[in-house]
């Protein structure tokens, strides 16, 4: 039996820490023949004044260890706390790696559970080989999620294998710290002004006044509650410039930002997306939508980026440390290839469909996000906009991210000369062949050969239960404006996956050859063309048009749109054709079609 002290895990006696029902962990097995012990640790609890029924509690919401229940140990939260040295810290142990905290050896095999495959024998896991462009710090790509080395490095781009933990139940345990303003005080390096973030005490008294009169007052609240209320009253008072994304093309030299050489037409052709809405001019425009504290007076932000920044520099003014974090889904969504080895190589099917499911809303191109890591509880938690312990499996966000890059001010992160440039010139090249500056070369998964974990069935449809279809939208390429926005903010609350594609025949075998896209009757497809716009449904799937395509050409040549519906296929069938590409445009915002479903 392994010695236990007070302010330390309680050791493994004949058991092993296990998982319940994937979100909660508690101690499996028994405390031996001598029952003496559990009266021990009972008195012992009362001598520090706890009650064992209130430690039971805690142990049982999924709390990291005994230690931090009890909160001693010289004062300190064992969240940082490596109690048996194998170099991972307690409470990624219990809520990541699932191994025992107290044991550097958990299964005696002679290797410590620090060990890069050592670690993945208690838990499920997936792994990938990821190929991204720069730019890249190696110091945090590992977190409470996801662990990460360097196969390769060169110029043009970085190869990791990253191990992501999708059943980690951190997220799940953030703690609170009411004496936050004087024990974070102290973290300059995630409190000071940036060049992005920049802060100053005016700023600083003029959010306290906001705060405080819509009834948020900063010094009654802890830490977690500062960063649960001031997100969404952030959101609820600032406007969102939608139309506009301009962060991608600035760099900040001397500490002034400017636009970054050779990308001026880019970042005037986005600001002129939706200049007509705006009162201000496109030199004044960083105040708008880049520096934090002119997002703050002007209330607007724009994309996840820049409301990062926004946010970063706001909780820095509180007072509440803070960074931001880029991710991306673990495949390149606009390959067939690569989403055919998801569901092809992961075999849990849980996390398979969840994956899956975010993948659709991520296919249409150029897919990163970017949001904010705070300060909380002791430790470093993620907020993606108003949601605090934002989980790395999310259908709604990629389906399972790689965390690929950390900053503290966006004039660090040099994303302009990699990210923004080929953003803005879709650039390709003989490693990234798509849209996305990033690809994987292989994924797989594990279930650890000491795991309990359980893989029942599980589909697509289990995903979203609901009667709301999913959409398939098919269109001519590139038609001049994101017709695959236009349509899913129409039918945005009547149906669930949307997936947008263009008329190539491996699209349409996606959808209904290679099950991807997880069909079922009475989705709908809808189909898309215009005269000036190149693709038209692969001969393979004429049948879905309502009718001939000749007939509809003829209709388009007299200078008419075409709108018609039918079904096919199981599916429900919706043709839009006009002329020219604006004229589709304006078809789509007016289609009755569309606003029926």
């Amino acid at each position: 039996m392994d010695e236990f002290e007070i302010g330390k895990p309680v050791g493994q006696c004949f058991g092993t820490w296990r998982r319940i029902m994937c979100s909660e962990e508690y101690f499996c097995g028994s405390f031996g023949k001598n029952s003496s012990l559990l009266l021990l640790l009972v008195i012992l609890f009362f001598a520090l004044g706890l009650s064992l029924s209130g430690c039971t509690q805690e142990l049982q919401r999924g709390s990291p260890a005994v230690q931090d229940s009890l909160k001693v140990k010289l004062g300190t939260n064992s969240k940082a706390i490596d109690t048996d040295g194998d170099g991972l810290c307690d409470f990624q142990e219990i809520h990541k790696y699932l191994t025992n905290p107290t044991k550097k050896d958990s299964d005696g095999d002679g290797i410590s559970d620090g060990d890069w495959n050592e670690q993945r024998e208690y838990s499920y896991s997936v792994r990938t080989i990821l190929q991204f462009m720069p730019p890249f710090n190696k110091a945090a790509l590992n977190d409470d999620f996801q662990d990460a080395r360097v196969l390769e490095k060169r110029d043009d781009y970085i190869e990791l294998e990253v191990i992501h933990y999708p059943l980690s139940t951190a997220g799940k345990s953030i703690d609170e710290n009411a004496n936050w303003q004087q024990d974070y005080a102290g973290m300059t390096e995630y409190l000071k002004p940036g060049v992005t973030t920049n802060w100053d005490a005016k700023m600083r008294q003029d959010l306290l006044a906001e705060l405080k009169a819509d009834g948020i007052f900063i010094d009654k609240l802890t830490d977690k509650e500062v960063v649960e209320q001031v997100p969404s009253w952030l959101l609820k008072k600032s406007r969102y410039l939608g139309k506009v994304f301009t962060t991608f093309y600035v760099y900040c030299p001397n500490g002034q930002p400017k636009i970054y050489p050779g990308l001026e037409s880019a970042f005037e052709h986005e600001f002129n997306r939706d200049k007509d809405n705006y009162d201000w001019t496109i030199e004044e425009h960083f105040d708008y939508e880049l520096l934090g504290k002119g997002m703050f007076y002007n209330k607007t932000h724009g994309s996840c980026t820049s409301f990062a920044v926004y946010l970063t520099t706001v909780l820095r003014a509180i007072g509440i440390p803070a960074r931001m974090i880029m991710v991306n889904p673990v495949v390149d969504a606009s390959t067939r290839e690569q989403l055919r080895m998801v569901k092809d190589r992961i075999t849990h099917n849980r996390i398979r469909e969840t994956m899956l499911a975010g993948l659709r809303r991520s296919d249409k191109g150029f897919t990163n996000h970017t949001f904010n890591e705070v300060y909380v509880g002791n430790r470093w938690c993620r907020l993606n906009y108003k949601k605090l312990g934002q989980h790395i499996l999310d259908p709604h966000q990629f389906g399972l991210q790689t965390h690929l890059y950390t900053f503290n001010d966006l004039s660090e992160a040099n994303l302009a000369s990699s990210w923004g440039r080929r953003y803005a010139e879709g650039e390709r090249n003989a490693v990234f062949k798509h849209s996305n500056p990033y690809s994987a070369v292989t994924i797989s998964d594990l279930f650890g050969c000491h795991s309990d974990i359980q893989n029942p069935p599980f589909t697509a449809s289990d995903l979203s239960p609901g009667s709301l279809p999913n959409i398939y939208v098919m269109s001519s390429s590139h038609p001049g404006f994101d017709i695959f926005a236009e349509i899913f903010e129409i039918v945005k609350d009547a149906t669930s996956n949307k997936t947008g594609r263009y008329h190539e025949k491996k699209s349409y075998d996606e959808v209904f050859v290679d099950g991807i896209w997880g069909k079922k009757p009475g989705d709908i497809i809808v189909l898309l063309f215009s005269l000036d716009r190149e693709g038209r449904v692969p001969s393979e799937y004429e049948d879905l048009l309502a009718q001939p395509w000749s007939a509809t050409e003829a209709t388009l040549k007299k200078g008419k749109t075409v709108e018609l519906q039918g079904k096919a296929r199981d599916l429900y069938v919706i043709l839009l054709a006009a002329p020219t590409g604006q004229q589709l445009r304006q078809l789509v915002r007016e289609s009755k079609l569309l606003k029926k479903i």
